[in-house]
């Protein structure tokens, strides 16, 4: 009898592991199958020569003006192209919304000799519309094209002109009657496609590549179930190391004044010196140079060959010029990885743009190891964190030079230590290694952004009885807070001066002393300014948080995409699952209380730092707001709706939930990597 039963158990417990293994089988052959299918429809973008034009040279347009041609003028803009052929120049004249009369002769050279001669009746150019002229193709191999256009005039004078608008970008050198301007012409450079992006082969070699890697992950997260943080790893390396590398250059959020802060961290410049008057450091002009070739190269799909030639562009660093960037005013701290990838490339002479790349992926390794400690300390709801690291803009924003990938990691660290500290049975007091773990990670995570010191409430959530006694308790809380608070105090006092000019990126008219005038003599009015904003705003703000739209020109996720991960936060967030959850201690009241309470602080001082430091005075909405600025302070928004009594006591739940989010990210991979090279619309 005691064999039968044995037999019989074993058969069942072998049935129940080759179902789960079927069901795993048919996941991984469904998804592969949708994956292919997707990357089949888009097959012929990257097989075929695609006959649309291409965008090669893209500047910043500016309000300022050349001034009126006149027949004594002449205007000259030089610029180099790779040997493409099929090349076009586009570029408007300004009218002055008047009848003019007159010609215009434009001359295009190459190595000083015409190639191409226009007249342009005056009286029949539109105004601000692009003119279009074509560049002959070259006889040559020449890997560069030295090229220019020469504009002359007859019969043009003031009150009867054209004129041209200016770049700030330095595309090449510029002149009016030989006298070297600064910036360029703004036009643009179209070049039309003459081969495919991809071969038949490539491009399968690519999609086997693609099927081979998701299998992969999948059955490693099938191996390590149950290990949250390594699953992480995987799923975090698999994705994000694509997202360093296939996002263009300076395409993430502000990317390119981190850059910037980068480099004068690597050289030890923390804090802005004054030069005329003026906040900033000294850099090399490579980097701006190096900003300005590729920073506009997402318009029409990625142009891979404009971002290989700045891999040609020396970094020169005794050729310097003097600039102040908007991350300046960010403690250093949170740019060591990122200060360290650009060291190593300077120690081997890199060009500017490989300390990028070295910046993006140290700051990357920096969260990754920053998450998984998080994961690995966190009591319960793991699954929740894994899906908030996880999400598309929290992976952006690692995978890029953002001071906020060490922010996000170092909040999610600090939440992580104070629940194990406060809800973790097997510890029953506070030894002296983990309180200076706590207080050192409090440190950090308050001398990166002020906005998020209500964070540092979550301490009170601990119980003091695990101090030892109340007099531990107020002296311990009192050295975590001063602890805190100091080192921040210290820098922003040493940083005041960078703080107190105003950001004028939004609006000229920006002025923080003002603003900060008008909210306390309108305390009122300013809090129904925030209640308009967050009506207004918050189902925005919500979805930018979770990455409905990513980068400084959006590549937005579809809604059933964003409504998943949405879903997954919610399911792991309300539900407990695990075995370790069911049996720990529950979040009480007033846990949740302090959830809130710093939640609505983060969201007021949040609020009011780009009320005053980058709204026009008196406005009534707060302009600015993102949602990656509430990354940080999520996993206690989704911690606040957890129930103590819906449990789920399958097992397997887990591991689906991970399955599901695994297929997420590699259609979120999928969508990018197509929008980002123009095959589907941003």
């Amino acid at each position: 009898m005691k064999w039968g039963f044995f037999s019989m158990k074993l058969f069942f417990h072998n049935k129940v592991l080759n179902t789960q293994k079927v069901l795993f089988a048919f996941f991984i052959l469904i998804s592969a199958i949708y994956f292919s299918n997707v990357i089949f429809e888009n097959k012929d973008f990257f097989t075929k020569i695609n006959q649309d034009k291409a965008m090669i040279i893209s500047q910043e347009k500016t309000d300022d003006i050349i001034g009126e041609i006149q027949d004594e003028m002449t205007i000259t803009q030089k610029f180099e192209v790779n040997g493409q052929a099929n090349l076009e120049i586009k570029i408007p004249f300004g009218t002055f919304k008047r009848a003019n009369t007159g010609e215009l002769y434009f001359d295009l050279k190459e190595n000083g000799q015409v190639i191409e001669h226009k007249i342009f009746d005056v009286s029949q150019l539109p105004d601000s519309q692009d003119i279009s002229i074509e560049i002959p193709n070259s006889d040559n191999d020449s890997k560069k094209r030295l090229l220019e256009f020469e504009i002359k005039s007859k019969g043009l004078s003031g009150g009867n002109s054209v004129t041209l608008w200016r770049s700030n970008n330095q595309l090449g050198e510029f002149f009016i009657n030989d006298q070297i301007q600064d910036g360029s012409i703004y036009f643009k450079l179209f070049a039309s496609n003459t081969t495919a992006a991809l071969t038949n082969g490539t491009f399968y070699l690519l999609l086997i590549s693609f099927l081979l890697l998701f299998v992969v992950v999948t059955l490693l997260i099938f191996k390590f179930r149950g290990n949250v943080q390594k699953i992480f790893v995987i799923l975090s390396l698999s994705i994000g190391l694509f997202f360093v590398v296939i996002f263009p250059p300076f395409e993430h959020l502000d990317e390119l004044d981190h850059f910037y802060r980068a480099y004068e961290v690597s050289e030890g410049k923390f804090i802005n010196q004054t030069v005329n008057g003026e906040l900033g450091n000294y850099i090399p002009t490579s980097l701006i140079s190096t900003v300005n070739k590729v920073r506009y190269v997402h318009y029409t799909g990625y142009q891979y060959n404009v971002v290989k030639d700045t891999f040609s562009m020396e970094l020169n660093p005794q050729e310097r010029v003097f600039h102040r960037n908007y991350a300046s005013i960010y403690s250093p701290v949170l740019y060591i990885p990122q200060a360290l990838g650009v060291l190593l490339g300077r120690i081997f002479n890199s060009p500017p743009i490989m300390m990028l790349y070295l910046g993006r992926l140290f700051n990357f390794l920096a969260y990754v190891i920053t998450v998984f400690f998080s994961l690995k300390i966190l009591p319960f709801k793991k699954n929740l964190l894994l899906v908030i690291a996880l999400l598309p803009m929290t992976l952006i924003q690692a995978t890029s030079l953002s001071a906020d990938a060490l922010m996000i990691g170092s909040s999610f660290l600090f939440i992580s230590v104070v629940l194990n500290l406060g809800y973790n049975k097997k510890i029953l007091e506070i030894n002296t290694k983990d309180f200076w773990i706590l207080t050192t990670v409090g440190m950090y995570m308050s001398i990166s952004k002020p906005v998020y010191l209500p964070l540092l409430l979550l301490i009170f959530a601990i119980p003091y009885q695990k101090f030892g006694d109340k007099i531990k308790y107020t002296k311990k809380i009192l050295i975590i807070l001063v602890s805190s608070l100091l080192p921040m105090l210290i820098w922003n006092l040493l940083n005041l001066k960078n703080l107190a000019v105003p950001d004028v990126r939004g609006d000229t008219g920006i002025s923080p002393s003002n603003q900060v005038h008008y909210v306390l003599t309108h305390p009122f009015r300013y809090i129904k300014t925030m209640f308009d904003t967050l009506i207004s705003l918050g189902d925005s703000q919500f979805m930018g948080m979770l990455g409905k739209a990513v980068t400084n020109y959006g590549y937005s996720l579809s809604s059933s995409l964003v409504f998943g991960f949405i879903f997954l936060l919610l399911f792991t967030a309300i539900l407990k699952s695990s075995d370790y959850e069911r049996d720990s201690l529950t979040i009480n009241v007033k846990g949740k209380l302090i959830f809130v309470v710093i939640i609505v602080g983060v969201i007021i001082l949040t609020y009011t730092a780009l009320y005053t430091g980058y709204t026009t005075v008196g406005n009534n909405l707060i302009l600015g707001i993102q949602g990656r600025y509430f990354i940080p302070v999520s996993p206690l928004l989704f911690l606040i709706i957890s129930s103590n009594n819906i449990v789920i006591k399958d097992k397997k739940i887990d591991i689906y939930v991970i399955l599901s989010l695994c297929l997420l990210l590699f259609i979120v991979l999928l969508n990018y990597i197509l929008k980002i090279n123009g095959a589907i619309p941003f």
